[in-house]
């Protein structure tokens, strides 16, 4: 470790986000891998599936979060039938905190059904940390996948599909 102190605060904050919080964990999940492929993050994607996958998402879901362009929403594009109503709040939150930083209340106001006050804050957490971890795990071009698209891994299950041009 090159910076040792920082990369224990680091190791913490994401400690405390992966395993000290009550959002559910599929909503954890799409939370930390929508952040991944918006900010481009090949690395992460590879550690996270699985993990996904454990917390309940499926293929279908993990293709929606991996190639839905971002603010899908403003494309006409409606993946309820695939997420639900709590994760589609959840990826359109999370492409607002990703993207523009500012959340519009009615993108907040959508996800608040399925969320305490406490998972709310989580929620914003989990995006923030997340979006930090991305942008260190990038810069310093960690594994050496800092130029291979996530859209394009041969990640498992997902390889053979690519993006409807509708999404586009």
């Amino acid at each position: 470790l090159n910076a040792p102190a920082f990369a224990q605060a680091h190791s913490a904050l994401i400690g405390v986000i992966r395993s000290n919080n009550t959002l559910p964990p599929a909503m954890r999940e799409l939370i930390i891998l929508r952040v991944i492929v918006l900010n481009n993050s090949t690395y992460e994607w590879l550690q996270h599936e699985p993990v996904a996958r454990m917390a309940g998402l499926s293929t279908e879901q993990l293709l929606v979060v991996r190639l839905a362009p971002p603010f899908f929403a403003s494309h006409g594009l409606d993946f309820t039938p695939i997420l639900g109503p709590d994760l589609v709040a959840t990826m359109a939150f999370t492409d607002w905190m990703t993207e523009n930083v500012r959340v519009p209340d009615d993108v907040f106001n959508a996800l608040r059904p399925f969320l305490n006050t406490s998972q709310l804050v989580e929620a914003v957490s989990t995006a923030a940390g997340y979006n930090a971890g991305t942008r260190l795990v990038l810069a310093l071009n960690v594994d050496a996948k800092m130029n291979v698209p996530v859209l394009h891994l041969n990640s498992r299950d997902c390889s053979h599909v690519t993006a409807p041009a509708s999404w586009e």
